[in-house]
């Protein structure tokens, strides 16, 4: 994105968290979100004991429940067979599985001997902060919390509108599809 800021036109946002580039004053927000969220306790818990690893590794057996017991989907009824599938069937084996490790051990337990990542250009972040924004937030989220959620990006996009989904989770494409179909044509068509 900030490679090529000229390539971004507008940033549509549902259930995540911008990174520190796009508004540095979320520290403080996004440490309590680590301290309440029931995701980010249980990777912290997990890591401390050397479960983590295993737990994630093991992706194809444990993503489904950690979806619903960690992240909350609000449509218990759409966990079928072929669902479970869809989202499970791709780790088949450790070496698929990397990426679903690293990412939440880079949240909780960030490696001191990592290479910083550089600071981006000024004018990029500029660039794709002076866009048109949307935040759609389901505020059953238990992952990432709207009350801290919500707050940060209003802090990159003041006067952005957000869009809250009462009855959705971390999971919104799931818990409002129809919804989650419209927002954005809606959005490309009056921003």
């Amino acid at each position: 994105m900030l490679r090529h800021p000229d390539r971004v036109d507008r940033v549509f946002a549902t259930n995540t968290v911008l990174p520190g580039w796009a508004c540095p004053d979320t520290t403080a927000l996004m440490a309590a979100n680590k301290a309440d969220s029931a995701w980010f306790r249980w990777a912290r818990a997990a890591h401390a004991d050397g479960t983590l690893e295993e737990v994630l590794g093991n992706a194809g057996h444990t993503v489904v429940h950690l979806m619903l017991a960690l992240q909350t989907i609000t449509r218990p009824q759409i966990v079928t067979p072929t669902w479970i599938r869809a989202y499970a069937g791709h780790f088949t084996g450790r070496s698929e599985c990397r990426g679903v490790v690293r990412f939440p051990q880079q949240l909780v337990a960030p490696d001191p001997d990592a290479h910083p990542v550089p600071a981006p250009a000024p004018t990029a972040v500029a660039a794709v902060r002076g866009q048109p924004a949307m935040l759609v937030e389901g505020m059953r989220d238990t992952a990432l919390l709207p009350r801290h959620v919500i707050p940060a990006f209003r802090l990159a996009h003041p006067d952005a509108p957000i869009v809250e989904l009462p009855d959705a989770g971390h999971f919104t494409p799931e818990d409002a599809p129809e919804t989650l179909l419209a927002l954005p044509q809606l959005f490309l068509e009056t921003a």
